[in-house]
């Protein structure tokens, strides 16, 4: 397969994909493919279908020249280059692998560290019983640890500066 081949595609109809725009440009130090069209604000290639929606270009060249991505699997770039779309850089891994492996870069440094943490910023224990796992608003594939002892101190504090009103309807004659 020839690497002019590789580096065009993007519009989809139905399942099959056009040739729509020229492909990218080499970046030689790692034989990279970096994706020339619309770069999202995270720095991963964006492939507009017919729809009118975006999808990330690395997943559409991977479903292309490689094949469906399995469920529950991300594609990890083993560049760490998140613009390249070069199909022998993707490779299909969970997303705890994909984490792991992020974890040796500088740009995941936050998600590594926060990991190595085992207490709450108020000194309680991040385990089983005082932790909970919550989704974070406007990223539910995304979680964080939230302490349980930490939320139940601001309730407690809450209710007190507000204690609630009796609700009961009074009965009138």
């Amino acid at each position: 397969m020839t690497a002019r081949k590789l580096c065009t595609f993007t519009r989809f109809t139905g399942d099959k994909m056009n040739t729509v725009l020229a492909g990218p440009f080499v970046e030689p130090q790692k034989d990279c493919w970096l994706y020339a069209g619309v770069i999202g604000a995270n720095g991963y290639g964006l492939v507009r279908t017919e729809e009118g929606r975006y999808r990330v270009a690395h997943r559409v060249v991977y479903e292309g020249e490689v094949g469906p991505i399995p469920e529950g699997l991300q594609i990890d770039h083993l560049c760490r280059v998140r613009r390249c779309i070069n199909p022998t850089h993707l490779e299909a891994v969970t997303p705890r692998e994909n984490t792991r492996r992020s974890y040796e870069y500088p740009s995941n440094r936050v998600a590594y560290l926060n990991k190595l943490k085992t207490h709450c910023p108020k000194g309680h224990p991040y385990n089983e019983e005082n932790t909970r796992i919550a989704r974070m608003w406007g990223a539910p594939h995304r979680t964080q640890r939230r302490c349980r002892a930490c939320k139940a101190q601001t309730m407690k504090a809450y209710y007190k500066l507000h204690p609630r009103k009796d609700r009961r309807l009074k009965a009138t004659t």
